[in-house]
């Protein structure tokens, strides 16, 4: 079975459901799989409908348009969507004779997951959190907010930090030397 598409919307994704019920299921797994292929090319919308190039066996190119111009649209969770789905009007080059053949339920899909990413771009992202990221982001903060605290009670480690106790080479000896003493010094200034 092939994996489900992530559709945020619900809005969006019932009318996908909607719209497949309407399809041949084994022409929708088709689909589907042309979709995530990336088979679907010069992909243009419109108020009236979409248009796109779908790329068949052999490297063989298909035109679909699914208009729905003269459709009322139904706004649902801020989505305009054509409605009834099943006068939507679908044409494609391919010699497939179902009204709805896999080129065509590739692009629709496309158009759905287009229309679902602009929405996701205008949508706060405080709005599309669910509980679990919340609380786990709730969770990481504490964390951070504890570690100021601690932090700001010790030391940090490189204070208690003896360069005699180094085995270096003689050459950069001296220069470590002065490096710990310098940051020696800077970090009681600090205190």
């Amino acid at each position: 079975m092939a994996r489900p598409l992530i559709v945020h919307s619900r809005a969006l994704k019932e009318w996908l459901e909607g719209f497949f019920d309407l399809a041949n299921e084994k022409r929708v797994e088709r689909g589907m799989a042309l979709y995530r292929r990336g088979s679907v090319w010069d992909y243009h919308v419109s108020k009236d409908g979409c248009r796109a190039l779908v790329e068949g066996h052999n490297e063989h190119y298909y035109q679909v348009d699914v208009l729905w111009g003269s459709l009322p649209k139904l706004k649902k969770e801020g989505v305009y969507l054509p409605y009834p789905i099943h006068d939507l009007r679908a044409d494609c080059t391919c010699p497939d004779s179902e009204a709805f053949c896999k080129h065509i339920i590739a692009v629709v899909i496309y158009w759905i997951i287009d229309k679902d990413k602009r929405l996701l771009e205008k949508t706060p992202a405080a709005n599309i959190i669910d509980k679990k990221t919340q609380f786990a982001m709730h969770a990481y903060q504490e964390k951070i907010n504890a570690f100021r605290r601690l932090s700001g009670q010790k030391l940090p480690s490189f204070t208690r930090f003896h360069h005699k106790s180094l085995i270096t080479a003689p050459d950069i000896h001296n220069s470590i030397q002065k490096m710990s003493h310098e940051v020696m010094r800077w970090a009681k200034n600090k205190t």
